[in-house]
């Protein structure tokens, strides 16, 4: 993999009162994990299980669950109208985010149908963003959080509470692979030769 997760500000954004921010925004163990880290949050502060409406969940409580990133006044906690981009957390924004006006399907991106976006904004589009190298890393973790699910839905009873899958989940993340696993790990090195 080998791609930073810091990202910059999307610059096809500038303006936009903020649409996207207002859809629940399902996210990954790996975007969990970078916005706890990076922007040094407890975990139940910014996202909550959701029963899942379509096939991807994980079982919990008798149901199939999502984590889906928490609304304050019907939008992202995230979401800050005055900073100009709108997203306060653009170092650790969640892959669903950054690929957003974009969905991947088979490894490729994708307009999606439920776009907000000013048409203008689509000239202004940032596909440095969209690159292959974000989309390879964009769609590998989606692809390993999938497996996590499949592996914790084989053996689970579907009595856990949703924190249980989350902890299995974290566990799971092959950290040398993932961009997330890749900071961790070169924290740990600089940690290590400084420290």
């Amino acid at each position: 993999m080998g791609t930073s997760i810091k990202m910059e500000s999307q610059t096809m954004c500038t303006g936009c009162p903020g649409h996207c921010c207002k859809i629940n925004a399902e996210v990954t163990a790996f975007d969990i994990a970078r916005i706890a880290i990076l922007e040094k949050m407890e975990i139940i502060d910014f996202v909550h299980a959701s029963e899942s409406s379509d096939e991807y969940g994980f079982k919990a409580l008798g149901s199939k669950y999502s984590f889906i990133l928490m609304h304050k006044n019907n939008a992202c906690i995230f979401y800050n109208k005055k900073n100009g981009i709108g997203c306060s957390i653009e170092d650790s924004k969640p892959s669903v985010c950054l690929a957003y006006p974009f969905s991947i399907t088979q490894g490729i991106p994708v307009l999606r149908d439920d776009v907000l976006c000013p048409p203008m904004n689509f000239k202004l589009a940032d596909w440095e963003k969209m690159s292959k190298k974000i989309i390879e890393d964009y769609f590998w973790e989606w692809e390993q959080y999938l497996l996590i699910m499949d592996n914790w839905n084989s053996f689970s009873k579907g009595t856990e509470k949703p924190h249980e899958f989350l902890e299995h989940a974290l566990w799971s993340i092959e950290r040398r692979k993932s961009p997330f696993g890749q900071l961790h790990y070169h924290a740990h090195i600089l940690f290590k030769k400084y420290f």
